[in-house]
């Protein structure tokens, strides 16, 4: 007997998923396209503000995707897609330098149930980094911030700081292997 083959938008997004990363094929990123254009769109209008801008972003998150679902595990692709988005807008604004994001001012305001508890996971992470934050050194809190929360390039750390460059660098590594330990010593 012969089986019927299941419809693919019939299939689960992991399952697409699934079928891309066995053969590579456009039309499964296609299907997830489809269903997902309307939520990956609205992040975007809710970061970036511009409709344009939003449309381009959309198409250049979907074209990443052809690359990064060649190898990602993941359980829940609708929660990812959001956070890779999400991720996406904020590199943008970023690099445009329209607003300087602390880690307070990123918030996580999405009704759907299915990634309440992915968002939750993550602000508890960041409020036990910001805790944590405050329990290294002077020198290697204040670089740290400056270097991956203001962004601040090695060069405007030395010049903003009065450390040199080797400090600068030091602070930021140490600070780093510091703040991992603390986070799982702690948690």
């Amino acid at each position: 007997m012969f089986r019927k083959k299941k419809h693919i938008n019939q299939l689960s997004d992991e399952d697409i998923v699934a079928l891309y990363q066995q053969k590579f094929r456009k039309k499964y990123i296609g299907v997830l396209y489809e269903r997902y254009y309307h939520l990956v769109f609205g992040v975007c209008l809710k970061y970036l503000k511009n409709v344009e801008e939003s449309k381009d972003a959309v198409a250049t998150i979907f074209e990443k995707l052809l690359e990064d679902l060649k190898t990602v595990e993941l359980t829940k692709f609708r929660a990812w897609l959001y956070v890779v988005s999400k991720n996406y807008c904020l590199q943008q604004l970023r690099k445009n330098k329209n607003i300087n994001l602390s880690i307070n001012e990123v918030e996580y305001t999405l009704q759907e149930e299915d990634l309440k508890p992915v968002l939750e996971e993550k602000e508890l992470l960041l409020r036990k980094m910001e805790e944590q934050l405050k329990h290294l050194k002077k020198e290697q809190r204040e670089c740290i911030e400056l270097f991956y929360l203001k962004n601040k390039s090695y060069t405007q750390i030395v010049a903003q700081t009065g450390y040199n460059l080797k400090q600068v660098k030091s602070y930021i590594q140490n600070g780093k292997r510091n703040l991992k330990i603390n986070m799982t010593k702690k948690s």
